[in-house]
């Protein structure tokens, strides 16, 4: 599985942060043909999901690639911290990116 992390901390000055849209792509390689499920999921520090979870569903009939393009919109961060980018394959966890929210001082 690819998922290429284009950033690993988004900044801020004020929270809570609503990220207007992220957008998560996946490449995932099949052997055998059969049923998939991909769920991608943000979570934050506890592994407590802070938007609803995207399902994708495949039934390939060869070996081949299958690729997804998912989009969040209006993601509600409410604490700085450290939060994943979580990917499913049929309920198994394949693949977790850390991102850390931080937010910015104000000057003295």
């Amino acid at each position: 599985m690819n998922i290429i992390g284009i950033f690993k901390e988004i900044f801020t000055k004020t929270l809570p942060l609503v990220h207007t849209e992220m957008f998560v792509v996946t490449n995932i390689f099949v052997d055998v043909e059969g049923h998939y499920k991909e769920t991608i999921r943000l979570v934050d520090e506890n592994g407590t999901n802070i938007t609803k979870s995207l399902e994708f569903i495949f039934s390939p009939r060869k070996k081949t690639e299958l690729g997804v393009v998912a989009r969040f919109n209006n993601i509600k961060f409410k604490t700085a911290g450290n939060y994943k980018v979580q990917v499913y394959l049929n309920d198994e966890i394949a693949k977790e990116i850390p991102f850390t929210i931080t937010q910015l001082l104000k000057p003295s």
